[in-house]
């Protein structure tokens, strides 16, 4: 008689997010991340509700990878994958759609933003794009997702006693 047994590995979550040093890799560990989110709708409005996402992402990111993030929205005009690819800064997050050469592209989130890092980065992509799968897959993206999703309707908040 033959057995079989099969193992299945699977991270250690608490709802769906990594817990501290449940990380394979130390990637970022101590590190200080210069990050540009460059999504071309500025932070306010019902158009900056994608920025929003990711700098709420980016700061969870830095908490679940134990390092510090320093965020800056996009200026018109400026060109921000030469200042990745430079070295001037250490991810950028755009629309995969954009004409990037010379950068590795993370995983989707949230429709077709991507994270960027320079090519030099493979540990760095493969350390995100496994934090990514496990934040796109857990019920606190769905909720941090419906906080974006909608614009902010005063009347909506006041039926609700907020």
């Amino acid at each position: 008689m033959i057995v079989l047994t099969i193992i299945c590995a699977t991270p250690l979550c608490e709802k769906g997010r990594i817990l501290s040093g449940a990380s394979s890799s130390e990637v970022f560990a101590g590190k200080e991340i210069s990050c540009v989110i460059d999504l071309g709708n500025g932070f306010y409005g019902s158009a900056g509700l994608e920025t929003g996402l990711h700098f709420e992402l980016l700061n969870r990111f830095a908490e679940d990878n134990n390092c510090q993030v320093r965020i800056k929205t996009a200026a018109k005009g400026e060109n921000y994958a030469d200042s990745l690819r430079e070295g001037r800064i250490d991810m950028l997050i755009i629309h995969e759609t954009d004409s990037i050469q010379d950068l590795f592209l993370s995983r989707r989130i949230n429709g077709n933003a991507v994270w960027a890092v320079p090519m030099t980065s493979d540990s760095e992509l493969r350390q995100i794009n496994n934090w990514i799968s496990h934040e796109v897959s857990s019920e606190n993206f769905e909720e941090l997702k419906s906080v974006y999703r909608n614009t902010y309707n005063p009347h909506k908040k006041a039926e609700k006693g907020l």
